[in-house]
């Protein structure tokens, strides 16, 4: 994340706050999907949609902290991408927690665990991809305003390499343990997007 934000700031400034945007999203799909993993035979793909909700939120915040706009039907275009080639790569573990919640007892804590780190995980590598994909189009020297949905999801399917991905999970690993119980990271304001809702949130 770091260094995706150096090579950002030579574009925006507000580097924290864009990191923030990052983590506090994570965590709150995180705490959205521990709730949800309790589902037998559902916790799997209800997490799956609730990264999908709460990415296309931070996506919108972090336009908002770039200074761009980007359509409503070409965000949520760029966050299926995301989420679809994260997923992908994460299709084992996800998995692996459906099979759990039909365990009672040990299966259901196991579950939610997955859960929570599994949504963690797929939001914050989907940030760093966003970000990476923004860094991309900013040395383009291209405007997003002027994009096209495919050359977006072009730049997009570009940075979401199962390498890039295999690196992040890494890193999301290591950022989940810092920050889950880091009080300075508050998800108060944190709230899912319906991606059916044409509404975004302000």
């Amino acid at each position: 994340l770091h260094i995706i934000l150096r090579a950002l700031q030579q574009y925006v400034k507000n580097a924290e706050d864009i990191e923030k945007i990052v983590i506090t999203h994570a965590l709150g799909a995180a705490a959205a999907a521990v709730a949800a993993g309790w589902i037998p035979g559902a916790g799997g793909a209800i997490a799956t949609g609730i990264a999908i909700s709460f990415t296309l939120t931070m996506y919108y915040r972090l336009c908002k902290e770039c200074g761009i706009t980007m359509k409503k039907n070409i965000m949520k275009a760029v966050v299926s991408v995301a989420v679809a080639e994260i997923a992908a790569y994460f299709s084992v573990i996800i998995v692996t927690e459906i099979a759990l919640s039909f365990i009672p007892g040990l299966g259901n804590v196991a579950t939610t665990f997955i859960a929570g780190f599994v949504n963690f995980a797929m939001v914050y590598i989907a940030g760093l991809l966003f970000l990476m994909m923004m860094v991309k189009v900013f040395k383009a020297k291209k405007s997003v305003e002027n994009m096209s949905e495919e050359e977006l999801k072009e730049y997009m399917k570009e940075s979401a390499t199962k390498e890039n991905i295999a690196k992040m999970y890494k890193e999301a690993k290591e950022t989940y343990k810092s920050a889950k119980d880091d009080p300075s990271y508050s998800t108060d304001d944190v709230k899912p997007t319906n991606p059916d809702d044409d509404s975004l949130p302000d």
